[in-house]
């Protein structure tokens, strides 16, 4: 029987870098058969593409910061057709800015 109340296919909506490593390797152990993208301006996501634990990443593009009012189009077409079961959005609290 599958268990379909653990999520599969999870969202991580990058602007804490310092707190990315430690949620992943959370999840990956919480949620073993998931896959995780995460969602990063395009600075960030040349750093952590090559990722063990990151299976697909979106690019918000060059904005400078994570808002809805900055993003793209076709950013966020990806991500509502990716029909992902769980988004956790990493709140940059050392600067008070998503």
């Amino acid at each position: 029987v599958k268990d379909t109340t653990k999520p599969l296919n999870i969202l991580i909506i990058r602007s804490a870098a310092n707190i990315l490593n430690a949620t992943i390797k959370s999840l990956k152990v919480e949620f073993p058969d998931s896959k995780i993208t995460v969602f990063a301006t395009e600075s960030a996501r040349e750093n952590i593409e090559n990722h063990p634990n990151i299976d697909a990443v979106i690019s918000a593009g060059t904005i400078s910061r994570m808002s809805i009012i900055n993003l793209k189009n076709k950013a966020l077409k990806k991500i509502r057709h990716s029909q992902f079961d769980l988004a956790i959005s990493l709140y940059n609290v050392d600067h008070g800015m998503g």
